[in-house]
């Protein structure tokens, strides 16, 4: 347990230096996006969040918390600087929708986010499906209020 620890600070600690990016450039953002997948998924697909004692789920949860910051941070300034960004603009494979970095957002961002996503909104670069997952979790995530139109 401790070195998957260590090994996860250390993750975080290299994902917190932060470097100028080239978001124009659709293949390194293509990989890095993808990072950002493994990353948000890493902790949260492992046994131990499901068998492991409470102290080792509390550390993992605190470890994960970290990157969910981290992702959310990232997102908001390739958004700032380049638009939203979908899958089939990218043509990525390995990335995950980017609504699943903002739907694990920390509420400390959540009026930025919100504010980003009503000008992305506005602007038609985010679609409706998108914006409304967002702004579900920006709310505290209640139900959705599903209506089927024969």
């Amino acid at each position: 347990m401790k070195k998957i620890l260590l090994t996860l600070f250390i993750s975080v600690s290299i994902l917190s230096c932060k470097k100028d990016n080239n978001y124009d450039n659709d293949e390194e953002l293509c990989k890095l996006l993808s990072k950002m997948k493994s990353d948000d998924q890493r902790i949260r697909k492992m046994d131990l969040l499901k068998n492991g004692t409470s102290s080792q789920k509390d550390s993992l949860w605190r470890i994960q918390k970290q990157i969910d910051k981290h992702n959310t941070e990232l997102l908001i300034e390739i958004t700032e600087k380049r638009g939203w960004v979908s899958k089939n603009e990218l043509g990525c494979d390995g990335m995950i929708p980017p609504v699943v970095i903002f739907r694990h957002s920390p509420k400390e961002h959540f009026e930025k986010i919100k504010e980003l996503i009503e000008t992305e909104y506005n602007a038609g670069r985010i679609g409706g499906l998108d914006y409304t997952f967002i702004e579900n979790h920006l709310k505290g995530r209640p139900d959705f209020d599903i209506q089927i139109v024969e």
